[in-house]
């Protein structure tokens, strides 16, 4: 398409005292002589991308240790930590990423939305020491002013917003304000999309701007993202990237699919033939052993955790909310039942799970 046409595709409305169509087709007009470099250059190296893949929340402190080697292994340099836990887990977690990471590399923080303005405010005057390049949706992604209040409070660290944000005027608004200085929307497959785009014809710079990265879900769409030393390389089908395997729509539509049959306490949601790489487990935490469970789980055997890894487990995460734990990992290996029956076998994961069996509901 010509920029006039691709101009013509878009909706101005409520956004022109922020840019008219004739400003777009400038900016798409002084770009277009080098379009084709541009495109060269995506082709043979990549787009920069950042991995969330080494700071869940719900990783031990040796499994972030191990992520972040394998990240660092494997080209990444930008390196993303969920925050927000309480003030003493962030803190203990960014200094395990920094020291992991190095003060040579990137560290970015994501807060997903669970603080006030001044919780936000004050979170990150302690989180400071750690040199973050940004904190991601420190507070309800509604919030322009709060936003606005957050980041002239931590400046210079910038504040980033926009994977929940809903339309085109509250991100006009976020920057209008000077609420955000990094702006993005989730889902890999489709960003890869636009960022490209805006390198290629709008931009023409790749200062500051990076693709999130996450190991998870790819296998259920037809045309995946393609990684490649750290970095998006371009999608050669047609389309968004976004289409999904009918199956796995069937699997996981609720609550008929088949991922939702075993939706009990205590039951694992076994991989089936056609999904044989997400398992999901539901179990229960005695009240007065709350405290018990977190302090035990902040440093998981060494043991355990190689066993795990023994039985071609990947990403194995726990997310707690109040009394119910919510579990999930990613089986890589070829005989689930036989790795799980070599795990129960493990006289040190049988002596774990014994000691777990205090902290956990049983009914």
């Amino acid at each position: 398409m010509t920029p006039e046409q691709l101009v013509s595709c878009i909706d101005f409305r409520y956004i022109t005292d922020a840019l008219t169509p004739d400003e777009a087709l400038d900016l798409l007009l002084h770009q277009a002589p080098t379009k084709a470099l541009r495109e060269a250059e995506m082709l043979q190296h990549g787009f920069p991308s950042y991995t969330t893949g080494a700071g869940w929340s719900g990783y031990s402190d040796e499994q972030v240790r191990l992520l972040c080697r394998e990240a660092l292994a494997n080209g990444w340099r930008h390196f993303k930590l969920k925050v927000g836990l309480s003030l003493e887990d962030d803190l203990h977690r960014a200094r395990i990423m920094r020291e992991e990471i190095g003060a040579e590399n990137t560290l970015m923080f994501d807060a997903n939305q669970v603080w006030e303005v001044n919780e936000a405010i004050a979170a990150m005057q302690h989180l400071a020491a750690f040199d973050p390049f940004w904190i991601e949706e420190p507070t309800s992604p509604d919030d322009i002013l709060g936003h606005a209040t957050i980041a002239r409070a931590i400046a210079p660290i910038r504040v980033a917003t926009g994977e929940h944000v809903q339309n085109r005027i509250i991100f006009k608004q976020l920057f209008q304000a000077k609420a955000i200085a990094m702006g993005g929307v989730g889902l890999g497959e489709y960003v890869q999309h636009l960022s490209l785009f805006d390198y290629i014809a709008i931009s023409g710079s790749l200062e500051n701007r990076m693709i999130e990265y996450t190991p998870h879900l790819h296998e259920h769409f037809v045309h995946p993202v393609i990684i490649r030393s750290s970095r998006y390389m371009p999608p050669d089908a047609p389309g968004y990237s976004v289409t999904m395997y009918p199956s796995s729509i069937a699997a996981y539509s609720y609550p008929n699919g088949s991922a939702w049959a075993g939706e009990r306490r205590g039951r694992f949601i076994a991989p089936s033939a056609d999904l044989s790489a997400r398992v999901g487990q539901l179990i229960g935490l005695k009240q007065d052993q709350v405290e018990a469970y977190e302090r035990l789980h902040a440093a998981v055997w060494p043991e355990v955790l190689a066993m795990i890894s023994a039985c071609h487990i990947r990403n194995y995460s726990i997310f707690r909310h109040g009394t119910l734990l919510f579990a999930y990992f990613e089986y890589t290996g070829d005989d689930y039942e036989a790795d799980m029956a070599k795990m129960a076998a493990d006289p040190r994961t049988r002596e774990w799970w014994t000691t777990m069996k205090e902290v956990f509901h049983t009914d």
